[in-house]
């Protein structure tokens, strides 16, 4: 009994302590000869995210070129869109809220962005942030 009970309070332990369903991916640097800032599904699959810096600067600030891929109607798309920060982000953090809706938030070793919301359905991308 008290065996059974030990191992059922290691699981809820475990269960309680996993991560918050976030995946951590590095930012690619946009590269004209390798990367294209348009989607390229041939290259993803399913619920994959990409995101990359731009070689270019809008004034002082750093652009970032966000695009994630989902199923829509049996086909695969790419939504993508354009944010814009001071701070110079070598990863980011994405988490997949529904089938069309993923939350990513930037990071490097001095800071982490706010939490910005992408949602791709048809042919529209909506994007969303909390000042």
């Amino acid at each position: 009994m008290k065996a059974t009970l030990l191992f059922i309070l290691i699981i809820l332990f475990m269960a309680c302590a996993s991560p918050n369903g976030e995946i951590e991916i590095p930012i690619l640097v946009f590269n004209k000869s390798i990367n294209k800032l348009s989607p390229n599904v041939a290259s993803h699959k399913d619920k994959d995210v990409e995101i990359l810096s731009s070689d270019f600067e809008n004034g002082s600030r750093i652009v970032y070129s966000c695009i994630i891929y989902r199923m829509d109607n049996g086909v695969l798309k790419g939504y993508q869109a354009h944010i814009s920060f001071l701070n110079n982000y070598n990863k980011a953090k994405y988490e997949w809220v529904n089938d069309s809706t993923v939350t990513v938030s930037f990071n490097n070793k001095f800071s982490i962005s706010e939490k910005h919301t992408i949602m791709g359905y048809g042919s529209t991308t909506l994007l969303h942030w909390d000042d």
